[in-house]
């Protein structure tokens, strides 16, 4: 008791408001109630109650959701008291066992947010400003009401996971909330939310560190805007795009095969007449020929490409052995790979397996992944060709030797009309569209692709397709056709690689 008289008359000095009181606290030492005991008189202005009022109550009968915030002996806490209208640093320190002292001071930094709150309500972006826990502790009037719909006070103190939004990851934006407070950098993001109305709004949202006067972190700003317009917007031009390359390519078609009918023709006048071609006059045949090739599958790719980004392709699987089709075109394509010095390996864990697949579909995977592969790998290096079967999936892989994907690069190699920057390679070596259109093909049979890569060492990509069978059965004829147009199918894909 000598000891409560001795601090009281010190703290009746103190400028800052402080309860000294008797604390009861869990075993992580969480302050589970507070019972006053004494006050100053900065307190009792501060909070608009006389002192006998408030002794020897509970702290949850003048400020009920300080408890609740888990206040921490030891810790400091930024916490919003909604009957002061404020955010206060709140502050649990321990004198003996039982008898502790709150201090409440006011948190100018983010208060002085609110001393501008009608210049930001002013503004139709999507305003909220939060803690480091992630917390909101304040937003314009555009985030409640146009956005979420609700009053300022349903929002404050709360995090993404308690606000009624739907469809929304939570941790996800946690996670880049964190990001943006511990890397003290703004960063932005595209999200998409579902309301409570079910309108789906697409979000770009730049996220910016909360300073301090001196510079200490304190939260984020984040400025969010419905880009729903600019997203349709986009889609339209998109569309404008791909229908007028599609219109090209189809355009292109027609000049095309009548340059493989010519080149045809003209072979065999020469073995009419002479019995075999003039060897100056072959070799040029056959540049012709192959960058016809070059330019068709620029064309096949353009026109398969805009049709997959329609959903507007035919999707014909059939059951089939996928470890014989596969091993089928490695060993057509080692023909081609010993040419250029390199071997095909073809390795599997299951000698035969029944999947329901678009073979033409595949074979265009395949194929694609393998002529990557040829360009990219070095001379006398060996390309590995493997099938696993994963239980409810089915796994291939092409890996080679080559030069290999850089890190700031990996993560577009299969966006369209993109080409990875690398000083080792002519960056020309191809359209952009191969790798897209096998992540589009794949996709169409219900699997996933991605890429491993290492910078000087080569590159695996694998391919995950359900281990699933259809109700179709497999056409033979339709399957001896498909072999007899496989040769030209090889010339046409590996047009690009020069031997």
């Amino acid at each position: 008791m000598e000891d409560f008289k001795i601090y009281s008359r010190l703290l009746k000095t103190c400028p800052s408001p402080y309860m000294y009181g008797e604390v009861a606290k869990n075993e992580d030492e969480i302050v589970t109630d507070f019972i006053i005991k004494d006050l100053n008189d900065k307190t009792c202005k501060l909070l608009n109650v006389k002192f006998d009022d408030i002794l020897d109550k509970s702290i949850n009968d003048i400020l009920p959701n300080v408890i609740d915030k888990n206040l921490k002996v030891g810790q400091d806490k930024q916490i919003y008291i909604e009957k002061l209208d404020g955010w206060y640093n709140i502050s649990c320190n321990s004198i003996s066992e039982k008898e502790h002292i709150i201090w409440i001071t006011e948190n100018n930094e983010i208060n002085n947010l609110r001393a501008i709150q009608t210049l930001v309500d002013a503004i139709p972006d999507y305003i909220f400003y939060k803690d480091k826990e992630s917390k909101i502790i304040g937003c314009n009037k555009s985030y409640s009401k146009d956005l979420l719909e609700l009053d300022r006070s349903e929002i404050i103190g709360k995090s993404d996971d308690e606000l009624p939004v739907v469809d929304v990851d939570c941790e996800n934006y946690r996670i880049k909330d964190l990001e943006v407070i511990e890397s003290n950098t703004t960063k932005t993001y595209y999200e998409q939310v579902t309301l409570n109305n079910n309108e789906v709004i697409h979000l770009e949202t730049i996220k910016t560190p909360l300073l301090s006067s001196n510079g200490e972190v304190l939260g984020l700003i984040g400025i969010a805007r419905n880009i729903n317009e600019r997203k349709k917007y986009e889609e339209h031009l998109e569309k404008a795009r791909s229908e007028a390359l599609a219109n090209i390519a189809h355009e292109l078609r027609t000049p095309l095969n009548l340059i493989f009918s010519s080149v045809q023709m003209l072979n065999h006048r020469y073995k009419i007449v002479n019995n075999k071609t003039n060897q100056k006059d072959s070799r040029y045949l056959n540049i012709i020929k192959q960058n016809g090739y070059r330019l068709l599958k620029l064309v096949d790719n353009l026109i398969d490409s805009t049709k997959l980004n329609y959903e507007n392709v035919e999707f014909n699987p059939q059951n089939y052995d996928l470890v014989n089709f596969i091993e089928s075109i490695c060993e057509s394509v080692s023909d081609f790979a010993n040419q250029k010095g390199m071997n095909v390996i073809f390795d599997t864990d299951i000698e035969e397996k029944i999947v329901g697949f678009d073979l033409d579909k595949m074979e265009r995977i395949i194929l694609n992944l393998l002529s990557n592969a040829l360009k990219f790998n070095r001379q006398g290096k060996d390309i590995e060709v493997a099938i696993k079967d994963l239980d409810e999936n089915i796994q291939i892989s092409v890996k080679d030797e080559g030069i290999g994907i850089p890190d700031c690069e990996i993560y577009k190699v299969f966006d369209r009309f993109k080409q990875i920057k690398n000083k080792k390679v002519n960056s020309k070596v191809g359209s952009g569209i191969g790798l897209s259109l096998v992540k589009s093909l794949v996709e169409l049979h219900g699997g996933n692709i991605h890429v491993e890569s290492e910078l000087g060492k080569g590159s695996e990509f694998i391919v995950t397709i359900p281990n699933t069978i259809c109700s179709k059965k497999v056409d033979i004829l339709d399957r001896i056709s498909f072999k007899e147009k496989f040769v030209q199918k090889i010339e046409v894909e590996f047009s690009d690689i020069y031997a």
